[in-house]
């Protein structure tokens, strides 16, 4: 279905289960094991995109670079931010190191994915983040390091 998790550990006990799965018709995965693997990560990844690439990534390394931005920049004053970068997913993209230097048709397309954020449902912005190769990589590299 393209879900796999991250974990080593997590990866380890599923392997074990599809084993016994494929192994053993009718086999039911047992509560504490299911508990197990339900306490890790879990990753989608749909066609086309390399695997492992997200293994590293956590949204929680956006929000301590945004506030070590704020704490930085703006002495800790979230407001002042706001007010200066904007807010949501654009303080994350203020993060972008190299945004200054991306060609204009990606600054364009980063315009169009950030209004299509705002926008009453995010399937647009979902298509057009699948399609933004520069910007799925900034936000890669901003996730998955600290």
């Amino acid at each position: 279905m393209g879900f796999r998790p991250v974990q080593p550990e997590i990866v380890r006990v599923m392997d074990a289960e599809e084993r016994k799965m494929k192994a053993t018709p009718g086999y039911r995965t047992p509560a504490r094991t299911l508990r197990r693997l339900a306490a890790g990560s879990m990753i989608y990844e749909y066609p086309g995109v390399a695997r492992g690439d997200w293994d590293r990534f956590s949204v929680r390394n956006l929000g301590l670079a945004v506030n070590r931005r704020m704490a930085e920049k703006f002495g800790g004053d979230a407001s002042r931010m706001r007010r200066t970068a904007g807010d949501g997913l654009a303080l994350v993209v203020s993060l972008i190191p190299e945004l200054a230097r991306w060609p204009a048709a990606d600054k364009a397309a980063l315009a169009g994915i950030l209004r299509a954020k705002t926008a009453r449902e995010e399937t647009r912005y979902l298509r057009l983040m699948q399609k933004h190769t520069r910007l799925r990589a900034a936000l890669l590299a901003l996730g998955s390091n600290i």
